[in-house]
């Protein structure tokens, strides 16, 4: 089941909210600028967090670390940049999982973009939580509109 929780048509409105998770409670996604930013509250404490980014397309797969996340407590609140959105010289709208970087993985966001995704982040004692979303195309001029997976 897909649920679509955009909240208007400008980027700055879009946002998605997960429901809570073993690690993580008040778990969002919105879309600030040209960035996509993950939004969270730590469930519970621990010392090592990485966060990984997995997505699908009609034409690759790809799964690359976002970031690792030290000491955090219980109660401590986060933002992750998963993507970010940049423009090359001939105009062609790329994608980047995490920030915009030579090494970062990066789609081309064609008019027609449909990607699967997935925020899987898992501790040292085995606990784990996984988001579950997929972006498509919008109007042009707008942010890909971002769908919850259940």
């Amino acid at each position: 089941m897909t649920g679509t929780l955009c909240q208007g048509a400008s980027a700055a409105g879009q946002s998605a909210i997960f429901p809570q998770g073993t690690i993580f409670k008040d778990a969002r996604l919105t879309w600030q600028g040209r960035q996509l930013i993950f939004y969270a509250t730590f469930n519970l404490d621990g010392h090592d967090l990485p966060l990984w980014l997995e997505w699908k397309t009609s034409k690759e797969d790809g799964r690359t670390q976002i970031d690792v996340i030290e000491q955090y407590g219980r109660g401590m609140p986060i933002a992750v940049t998963l993507m970010e959105q940049e423009k090359n010289p001939l105009r062609r709208a790329f994608l980047y999982m995490g920030r915009p970087a030579p090494n970062t993985p990066k789609l081309e966001s064609t008019g027609n973009l449909k990607v699967d995704m997935s925020l899987a982040m898992s501790d040292a004692t085995g606990n784990s939580d996984e988001y579950k979303f997929s972006l498509a195309s919008a109007r042009a001029g707008t942010m890909p509109r971002i769908s919850v997976v259940k």
